[in-house]
């Protein structure tokens, strides 16, 4: 684990104020490492509903193909 990036708050439960928090932590990151932790939950979830690997590309289905009149 990078403890670099390792995020603590202390307050008193019950607060609303951590969402704030929350958002500021994954803003700091930059949007490569939200993408990436956004991927893992997307493999995890397809491990849990018992898909293969092959099935985890993105969908690029091509419905209807027509030449652009001159």
């Amino acid at each position: 684990m990078d403890r670099s990036k390792l995020f603590t708050r202390l307050g008193k439960v019950g607060e609303d104020d951590c969402r704030a928090d929350i958002y500021r932590y994954w803003d700091e990151l930059g949007s490569e490492a939200r993408f990436k932790a956004a991927w893992e939950l997307v493999i995890e979830a397809m491990k849990i509903k018992g898909m293969e690997s092959n099935e985890f590309r993105l969908q690029r289905s091509v419905t209807a193909r027509r030449k652009r009149p001159d």
